[in-house]
């Protein structure tokens, strides 16, 4: 199979080049696209994006395809990194575009989703309010707050039980933690 082949062109007589691959002609497209949007916004963060709904659509569908009781995510990362290095606006787009694509693209769109979205708003205002803190120990205090949030919202008004929620609280908490400590330096350093 070749990747391009040369076809005669339907209304002329002059030649066309086909891409054979549709892997080629989406990447083809991906650049192109990322070069208009980086016209309008800061390339680095659209690449950031890419990657946090890539990964974030990639363990949401492990984790339902092993009906595992966990809570992994980067939006909390990515809108607290947003925020801190781009202002409130692409923090709070984040904080609702991460979460929603990534349900939508799972087909996992479920009501304590919105809640969610409602706390990563919620960390892109602290971020900005407190982006001259460290940046982990800013995360930790955000995780931390929303982790309280989202338990007692499972609690309270979604009817969670407590195994289930401390498990999926927890395997937030604990995955914000590696995320943070880990990438958070990083991340800020590329992004500014």
């Amino acid at each position: 199979m070749t990747l391009i082949k040369k076809t005669k062109a339907q209304y002329s007589k002059v030649k066309q080049i086909k891409l054979n691959a549709p892997l080629i002609s989406r990447i083809i497209f991906a650049i192109l696209f990322l070069y208009i949007i980086s016209l309008f916004v800061n390339i680095k963060m659209v690449i950031f994006l890419i990657v946090v709904l890539f990964v974030n659509i990639s363990m949401e569908n492990f984790r339902l395809r092993g009906n595992l009781p966990a809570d992994f995510e980067l939006s909390t990362f990515s809108t607290v990194m947003v925020t801190v290095a781009f202002g409130l606006e692409w923090g709070i787009f984040t904080a609702v575009f991460s979460k929603l694509i990534t349900s939508i693209a799972t087909g996992n769109l479920l009501a304590d989703h919105f809640f969610m979205i409602l706390t990563y708003v919620n960390a892109a205002f602290f971020a900005y309010f407190l982006r001259s803190m460290n940046i982990f120990g800013l995360g930790m205090v955000i995780v931390s707050i929303n982790c309280i949030l989202m338990w007692l919202i499972s609690k309270n008004l979604l009817g969670l039980d407590p195994t289930s929620n401390l498990s999926y609280t927890g395997t937030n908490f604990v995955f914000n933690f590696l995320v943070f400590s880990i990438f958070s330096e990083l991340i800020k350093v590329i992004l500014m």
